[in-house]
């Protein structure tokens, strides 16, 4: 933080923020998460779970993780690369689903894995998080896969520390 004021409210000219999301947290922001064109309830009284497949090591190489659930009454595993999505929030891109075991890659055609991806419109979707959602007005500018969860970096200017 650079320039904190002392008077209220009491702001932050820049602040700049690394953290580590652990991946409990990230699977119950799933749960809530919305995937455009999808019911937003698609998680809902599901537990998702998510694990570390590639620790990332840098934005252009950011890692990937699984997403694990029962929907619909199949087991799924959802592979996601995270990113910075175009509104400052976190975006998900989904890379593939599998469904016991028989795994798409999204975008290689469809199958029978590829028919449920298409029905459940995960295929080329993400999860996202808002910007609006982050706390204090802050901004994502970075989220690389960690072993103990998702790793970003959150920046702002002129940031009230209240609402953080």
């Amino acid at each position: 933080m650079r320039q904190v004021g002392l008077r209220a409210p009491v702001t932050a000219a820049s602040v700049d923020i690394s953290a580590t999301v652990p991946w409990e947290q990230v699977g119950a922001a799933m749960e809530e998460a919305s995937f455009p064109g999808v019911s937003s309830d698609l998680f809902s009284g599901t537990d998702v779970a998510v694990t570390a497949d590639q620790v990332g090591t840098s934005a252009q190489d950011p890692g990937s993780a699984t997403a694990s659930a029962s929907i619909l009454g199949q087991e799924v595993e959802i592979g996601l690369v995270p990113a910075v999505g175009e509104d400052g929030g976190l975006a998900l891109d989904i890379t593939s689903v599998s469904l016991g075991g028989s795994q798409e890659e999204t975008g290689t055609g469809l199958g029978a894995v590829g028919d449920l991806a298409a029905s459940l419109a995960l295929e080329g979707s993400q999860v996202e998080v808002p910007a609006e959602l982050l706390p204090g007005g802050l901004g994502l500018s970075g989220a690389i896969v960690a072993p103990e969860g998702l790793r970003v970096r959150l920046e702002g200017e002129d940031v009230a520390l209240s609402q953080m």
